[in-house]
This record gives structure tokens, sequence and C-alpha cells, in this order.
């Protein structure tokens, strides 16, 4: 039996009916995937957005801790400037420190320690070993020596005065000629400067300076001869005696050759020699005498009053 148009109609609509349903749940499970698929994108991007997060700040750790290492490496590329300013400061306050006391106008007395003829591998460490327990600074008169770079180098590290004593003390040969003296001298200087970087200004005559006299040379030529290279002398106001002397005297006496008359002067230099147990074992006592007389140690430097130029 033929459809009527009614039915003809109705079936239309149901037909559209529910294909307007199919796309409606079509397009509701298209928006629930793409929904979905949002959500776990916008998820994974947050994630990576905290990674990133965690990314730049290890970042900027880093780049910190490089700027650190470039600004330490500018530091030490200028470190040796930075210790010759420092020195600079520290020695201008030195000269001073001499002359308040040479004037009578300072509360203290400036000591030089000074030793002579090293360094020696068996006592020196033990003459820095004392000097470092009492934050003293000292002045070490060198000789150019082999096989004892490591000593050289600690008085430098310790900040000790490295001072110019000739390459080989040898008295009857370098004091036959100002020129042979001179040169023995400049060896001991580049010996000095090879090895620690450091140019050497301050010198002790080995014997002392009257030694010069006595070879029969001229004293002003040397000195003058002295100036010219840029060296300025010294020799010394007290000593231990144990450069030669009686080799029956005991610590306390190498000592008292010093404390019983250090008293008389507001300025001093002690002559010692680095080779000298009996000298180190009083050494300690020496210290702590001179520090109760109102001593004060320095170094010895180029422009100190007490250098001779």
């Amino acid at each position: 039996m033929a459809k009527t148009k009614q039915e003809t109609r109705r079936s239309t609509q149901i037909i559209i009916a529910i294909s307007i349903a199919i796309i409606c749940l079509l397009l509701s499970g298209i928006s629930i995937y793409f929904y979905l698929s949002l959500k776990g994108l916008n998820e994974e991007i947050i994630k990576h957005k905290e990674d990133l997060n965690i990314i730049n700040e290890t970042l900027n750790e880093k780049q910190t801790n490089l700027d650190s290492l470039i600004q330490t490496k500018e530091d030490l590329d200028n470190i040796e400037s930075k210790i010759d300013e420092i020195k600079s400061i520290y020695f201008t306050n030195a000269v001073k420190a001499e002359e308040l006391a040479r004037s009578g106008q300072a509360n203290f007395k400036v000591c030089y320690l000074t030793f002579d003829d090293g360094p020696y591998s068996k006592t020196t460490p033990g003459f820095l070993d004392v000097l470092e327990e009492y934050d003293v600074q000292a002045t070490f008169f060198c000789l150019e020596k082999e096989g004892v770079d490591d000593i050289y180098k600690r008085e430098k590290m310790n900040c000790h005065t490295i001072a110019n004593h000739t390459a080989s003390h040898a008295i009857s040969y370098i004091y036959s000629n100002i020129d042979l003296f001179i040169n023995d001298l400049l060896e001991n200087r580049k010996f000095i400067e090879d090895l620690l970087g450091i140019k050497t200004d301050v010198m002790r005559f080995p014997g002392g300076s009257p030694q010069v006299s006595y070879s029969g040379l001229n004293s002003a030529a040397m000195v003058e001869r002295l100036r010219e290279i840029g060296y300025g002398y010294i020799d010394w106001t007290l000593t231990t005696g144990d450069g030669g002397g009686p080799t029956y005297l005991t610590p306390e006496q190498f000592m008292h050759n010093v404390t019983d008359y250090s008293s008389e002067f507001d300025v001093i230099s002690v002559l010692m020699h680095d080779y000298s147990t009996n000298t180190l074992i009083c050494l300690p006592d020496m210290i702590e005498e001179l520090t109760a007389q109102g001593y004060i140690f320095l170094p010895l430097s180029y422009d100190a009053p007490i250098v001779r130029k």
C-alpha cells in the first residue's frame, strides 16, 4: 500500500531527527575529544613550563658561577699587581713607623731581625716555623744555592724580605776587585729574580761594610756603584755572636748578647745566621723579651731609614 504524504513526511522528519542526533553526538564526541586533547596538551605545556623554569634557574645559577669564575680569574691575573700594591702600602707604613720610633714620638721601638748566608735545608725551616708561630716578618740575606728552592719560596710566601748577600760569599775573591764584587751581587740578583720574581734592592756585605776597606777597596766608590744598580745596604746594631764567635756560648748567652743591650736603642738590626741551632733555640725567648721591651718587628725595605744608600 502506498504511503500517504503524511507518513512520508513523518518518516522524513524521523530520519532528519536521527541524523541531527547522530551529528550532535558526533560533534559532542569531537568536542570531548578535543577538550581532553587540549587539556592534556595544556598539562603538557604546564609541565614543560615548569621544566623550562628549572632549566632557566639552573642556567642562571651556572651563569652566576661563571661570572664568579671570570672575576676570580681576573683577580688571579691581577694578583701580582695587587700584592705589589699591598706591599707598597705596608712598607710605606713601616718607614713611617721607623721614623716615629727614631723621633721618640711612638710608644714602640723597631727591630729588624736579619739572617745571613742561607737558606739551609736542615735549619732554615725551623727559623721559619718560629717566625710563623710568633707572626713575625724578618729579612733573609740569601746566597745563590741549589736544591733549596722550596725554602726560598717559603720565605717569600711568608712575606719575609729576600735580600742579597752576594752569590758566592767568597770574601777573598769578591773583595779583590769592585767589578768582581758587583758581578757576584748581580749574579745573585738574577738568580733570585728568576726563581721568585723578586728584584732585590737591599744587600749586606759579607763580613760587613768595613770589610770593603779591610780588603783595600775604595768604600765610596763601592757605595756609588751600589747606588748605580739600585741597592741600599745595611750592617747591624747587635748580633747573637753566632757568626764565628766562641763556639762554647750557650743559646742563653746568644740571646743575652742581644737583649742585654737592646733597651738602649729605639731602632735595631739584629744579625743572626740561619745555620746556627743555638740561635734557633733562643729565638723564641729573644722575640718575647724584645716584645716586652716594646719592640715591633719589621722586614727591611729599600726605603727603610736604617738602610744606607
